[in-house]
């Protein structure tokens, strides 16, 4: 699965994509497709 991670705080330019694993789902739990989402400018300094 690719994911937009960021492993420290700073700008737009600390955003990286990577492969991840797929998630793995317990019982009396969901999984939520997403095809796509926004990054505001909280999510970057946060």
């Amino acid at each position: 699965m690719n994911a937009l991670i960021f492993e420290e705080f700073g700008g737009p330019d600390v955003l990286q994509y990577k492969d991840i694993p797929d998630p793995i789902i317990n019982e009396n739990e969901i999984l939520v497709r997403t095809k796509a989402i926004g990054l505001n400018f909280a999510d970057i300094y946060m």
